[in-house]
């Protein structure tokens, strides 16, 4: 079982009751922003115009780039690496 969600309160309470959470990070800093537990991670894309922490994207050549560039290849990437998580520590116990 996995949450996977955006970086907003939603992911915030699914960390507080110990779900492995995967979250897509748009303009913010994950390392301040992102839940604050164990079994997360976070996707998202360098740029250089982030962190911005705007409501609206001031760049005019590609708006919101930061959320086009994360692929469902990389989510899925994500989603496989918290399960082979999750299973080797199952198997740990």
């Amino acid at each position: 079982r996995v949450f996977l969600g955006n970086d907003s309160g939603l992911s915030h309470l699914a960390a507080a009751v110990g779900t492995p959470v995967i979250v897509i990070s748009g303009p913010g800093d994950p390392t301040e922003v992102a839940p604050f537990a164990q079994d997360v991670m976070t996707v998202k894309k360098p740029l250089y115009c982030s962190p911005c922490y705007s409501n609206s994207c001031y760049r005019k050549d590609h708006p919101l780039e930061c959320h086009d560039l994360v692929s469902v290849d990389d989510v899925w990437d994500a989603v496989y690496t918290m399960a082979v998580r999750g299973r080797s520590s199952s198997s740990r116990a």
